[in-house]
Formats: structure tokens, C-alpha cells, sequence
């Protein structure tokens, strides 16, 4: 377990990595304040949390860390995305608690809520003072993120039975 969790660490920090100085190098087009670039830890977390057992404490470690990796880059609140990657890991693993699904459908409904409520927490805190979200904008990064997700999704579903055991 704790083997796993490391390793998983370490791809969670090369991730932040791409997304905040590689990733970001790709997003000229869309000007200078709008970064269209996928969220590699929150895709990540959602696939694990998904994926794992409910009963599994592991995500939950994992999403401090990636909120805490994604702090340490980004320009946000200190703490704010270590509390809305554990917020969202605490729903998935309640809703798959009392549902107890895994179907694709299933699985691309809480991704895409997962997505917008985390896109909502970032718009709010970085314009506290007027708010302002972009619906065609994150509805663009929440559908190349889905695909991203799906990949996963299916990869996991064939060859990811570490996180259910």
C-alpha cells in the first residue's frame, strides 16, 4: 500500500510538473489569462477514487498531496485546491458507496460534475469580488478532459485491478 501510494506521489508531481510548465506552452491561442490546459492531477484522482475500493483511505491521501503539488505552482489560495480535491473525493466515494455502480455512464457523469464544481471554486476564488465563469470555455476543457478521462477509464477498467484490491 505504501509502495503504491509513493509511486503514485511521484506521478502525481511529474504531472503537475507538465501541466504548469509544459502544458502551458500550448495554450497561446487562447490569450494570456485563460489557460485551456487539462487538470493531469484531478483526472488522475478521479480515475484512482473511481477505481478504488470505498472503503480505501488511499485517494484520500492522494488528493492532499495533489492539492498541495498544485498549491505549490499555481497562484490560488493556499489550501484551496488540497480542499477542493478532497471535497470531490469525499462525494465520489459516498455516491459510489450508496450506488455501487461502475458503468462508463456512471463514471462520465461524476467526471463531468466533478470538472465544472472544481472549475466553479477556482472562477469564484480567483473573482471574489466579480464573478464571472465562462461556460464555453470550461465547457471545452471539460470535453477534452472527458476524453482524456475516458482513455483512462476504459485503460483502468482492463488493466488497473491494483486499486480494488
Amino acid at each position: 500500500m505504501l509502495k503504491k501510494i509513493l509511486i503514485l506521489l511521484i506521478i502525481f508531481y511529474i504531472f503537475t510538473l507538465i501541466q504548469t510548465s509544459f502544458f502551458i506552452h500550448f495554450n497561446e491561442f487562447l490569450g494570456r489569462y485563460k489557460t485551456c490546459i487539462p487538470n493531469l492531477i484531478l483526472i488522475s484522482l478521479i480515475l484512482i477514487t473511481f477505481f478504488e475500493n470505498p472503503q480505501k483511505k488511499d485517494s484520500i491521501i492522494l488528493a492532499f498531496f495533489g492539492g498541495f503539488f498544485l498549491n505549490l505552482f499555481s497562484n490560488q489560495w493556499p489550501g484551496l485546491e488540497i480542499i477542493i480535491l478532497i471535497l470531490i473525493v469525499f462525494f465520489i466515494k459516498k455516491l459510489l458507496g450508496i450506488l455501487n455502480k461502475k458503468s462508463f455512464l456512471f463514471f462520465a457523469l461524476i467526471f463531468v460534475f466533478s470538472l465544472f464544481f472544481y472549475d466553479l471554486i477556482i472562477s469564484i476564488s480567483d473573482n471574489i469580488f466579480k464573478f464571472y465563469f465562462d461556460f464555453k470555455f470550461i465547457s471545452l476543457k471539460v470535453c477534452y478532459s472527458l476524453i482524456i478521462g475516458s482513455i483512462g477509464y476504459y485503460a483502468l477498467r482492463k488493466y488497473g485491478k491494483i486499486f480494488e484490491k
